[in-house]
């Protein structure tokens, strides 16, 4: 302060100060001691407000929170929205926006000081889109053969995906991925667009467990090492459990739990007559479930 001498001043303090003003009389005796007075100036900063963007896209599939800082702390400020319509509150904070999509909203907040209503503002921009949608995901729900392989498919505008569980897949966040289910699954799949929305979908994959076998219908263990044995060809995920061979008359002429011991067409260690016989074949499947039987018939040639 230039002069504090006299009983009016004019300070321009930064932060908050204690003022005290003390009066004497010269010459007084000491009964009329010196009196003091004290002013206490609170002084209040104007509000920086630090937004947390100028312009934003949003989806429209949920409330935003609106969120901005305000320095300095400590100090409770009071906040004034505008406009206020698309808002949870004019005044919270932090708040919730929500409009329609197709616009692009202005919205200004001003942070004011309690006590000498000190006010800065700022703006910005809030553009809502329609929501994010998948067009199509296929296949729709269906049923494969134990180690066959599917293509899961999206066609949408999204530039990011995600398939959950990633058991089988040969990449998880591929727009169509390959799949080699060994057991019944549910695939989920979460897209995003380019602003960030995102939408779900589901594919259920069931499994049948059907062995493609391949059984001979005929056979001539003539010795020219050309089809000479009966046997399964083309086992792949099946456990062989047993085969069983029978004349016309039904006598069990082959018997084996052996995968790899084929019948060479012989009977009691004599050669079998040329006819047709009965076989039947069990096996057991990966799901755990009742054991897969085959019957049919084959020719012995001579």
């Amino acid at each position: 302060i230039p002069d504090a001498s006299g009983l009016t001043i004019k300070p321009s303090p930064s932060i908050t100060t204690l003022f005290t003003i003390t009066v004497s009389q010269p010459g007084a005796p000491t009964t009329c001691p010196d009196r003091t007075a004290s002013y206490l100036a609170y002084v209040e900063p104007y509000p920086v407000i630090t937004l947390p963007f100028k312009e934003k896209t949003i989806c429209y599939d949920d409330s935003f929170e609106l969120t901005a800082y305000v320095q300095p702390e400590g100090i409770n400020y009071i906040y004034e929205w505008s406009p206020p319509f698309q808002l949870r509150s004019k005044n919270a904070m932090p708040n919730k926006f929500f409009a329609p999509p197709g616009e692009i909203y202005p919205l200004e907040l001003k942070a004011i000081t309690p006590g000498a209503h000190c006010t800065s503002f700022d703006s910005m921009f809030i553009k809502v889109v329609p929501p994010f949608k998948f067009e199509t995901v296929t296949p729709q729900d269906t049923t494969i053969r134990y180690g066959d392989e599917i293509t899961l498919n999206t066609e949408s505008a999204a530039i990011m995906w995600y398939w959950t569980p990633v058991d089988y897949l040969n990449d998880p966040v591929l727009k169509s991925p390959t799949a080699r289910p060994l057991k019944p699954i549910t695939y989920t799949v979460v897209g995003i667009d380019q602003y960030g929305c995102r939408d779900t979908a589901s594919i259920n994959v069931d499994i049948t467990y059907e062995p493609k076998l391949f059984i001979p219908n005929a056979f001539s263990p003539n010795g020219d090492g050309l089809n000479d044995k009966f046997g399964i060809q083309n086992i792949q995920f099946e456990r062989f459990l047993l085969m069983r061979i029978f004349n016309r008359h039904g006598e069990m002429v082959f018997e084996t739990t052996n995968i790899d011991n084929h019948w060479d067409g012989t009977y009691n260690g004599k050669p079998a007559p040329q006819d047709v016989y009965f076989y039947e074949v069990r096996l057991a499947l990966p799901n755990g479930g009742e054991p897969y039987y085959r019957k049919g018939d084959v020719s012995l040639v001579r």
